[in-house]
C-alpha cells in the first residue's frame, strides 16, 4: 500500500525513485541515503 500512495503522490517518479521513496518511507531517510546515496528524491 505505501508503493501505491508513493505512485500517487508522484506520478512521475521511475522506478528508481518509487524504490527510494519507499525505503525512505519504511527506514529512514539515513538508510535510505545509504542505500541509494544522494538521490535527488531524498533532498527535498
Amino acid at each position: 500500500m505505501a508503493e501505491v500512495g508513493i505512485r500517487q503522490r508522484f506520478p512521475q517518479a521511475d522506478e528508481t525513485e518509487v524504490r527510494v521513496r519507499l525505503a525512505e518511507r519504511l527506514y529512514g531517510r539515513e538508510v535510505a541515503r545509504r542505500l541509494f546515496g544522494e538521490h535527488p528524491a531524498l533532498l527535498s
